[in-house]
């Protein structure tokens, strides 16, 4: 019961991340109309300086494929150590 809700809860995180990085494409896109972090549209034009749509599209496809795969990989904390590495790599 425990791993199921701790899975749930990385879960949670790993989609709000996806979701900030879909919202800092659309600000980088001129599509403000389109966020739904409307109160952080400040911090989110801040994070799209610099960014990349393709390396942003890259970073979202990163964290649906982590949350697919939840199921496949038995260990979170590699499966976050891996979503952090090609994070990384899209982003820096």
């Amino acid at each position: 019961m425990y791993r199921r809700a701790h899975t749930g809860v990385l879960d949670h995180a790993v989609q709000l991340a996806g979701l900030w990085y879909r919202d800092v494409m659309c600000v980088l896109q001129d599509a403000p109309e389109l966020v739904h972090n409307v109160d952080r549209v400040d911090a989110l034009a801040e994070d799209a300086e610099g960014r990349s749509v393709h390396r942003l599209r890259a970073a979202i496809a990163h964290t649906d494929e982590t949350r697919e795969n939840w199921i496949l990989n038995p260990s979170e904390e590699l499966a976050l150590e891996a979503l952090s590495f090609r994070l990384e790599r899209e982003l820096t």
